[in-house]
Parts: structure tokens; sequence; C-alpha cells
């Protein structure tokens, strides 16, 4: 089985907040500006997947994905001076399934 197509995660400001946003105890802590981002698009891209069975019970899967952060996200202190707007991803798991 294969599938290719566009990707795109959109998450509430609670979510963004705990991953983007930066309080002001951690400002103080890390020398980064406090930042409150807002709920929105987190990032968009293009992915792939691959699923191989191996047999009736296991199966091999290789995906990947290109993504680019949204605003959200990217105009976050965190990312604009220490992480990077591309996020690129590649991953092998082997899957298997018990009493079928």
């Amino acid at each position: 089985m294969i599938s290719v197509g566009p990707r795109a995660t959109f998450a509430t400001s609670d979510f963004t907040r705990v991953y983007f946003g930066i309080s002001g105890d951690q400002a103080v802590a890390t020398g980064l500006a406090p930042y409150e981002p807002k709920g929105g698009l987190v990032s968009y891209g293009l992915g792939g997947t691959v699923v191989r069975p191996l047999d009736r019970r296991s199966a091999l899967t290789l995906f990947t994905s290109f993504r680019r952060l949204g605003d959200v996200a990217a105009d976050s202190p965190l990312v604009r001076e220490r992480g990077r707007r591309g996020q690129f991803t590649l991953g092998v798991a082997y899957g298997i399934r018990f009493g079928l």
C-alpha cells in the first residue's frame, strides 16, 4: 500500500502553548522572549507512506514527510532563534497483530 499527499496540522491554543509557548518563568530561564500562541495552522507539507506486509500478521512501514511550520509555530522565539521552519521526518516501523 502506498500513500502520498498533502499534510496539514491545525491545533488549539492549549496545544500550541505547550509546544511553542514561552511563559514568563521560561523566558527568564532561557533568555527567550515570552510568547503565547493562538490556535491555528501549525504545519503544512507533503508526506508519503509505504506499507509492505511481510505475512498475515506483520508489516513493515516506511514513512517520510516535509513540513513547513505555519505562523502559529514559526513565530515562536523557540523556532525563530533555535529551530528551523522546515521540518523533515523519515522513519521505519514494524507492526505485528496478536490474537486474530
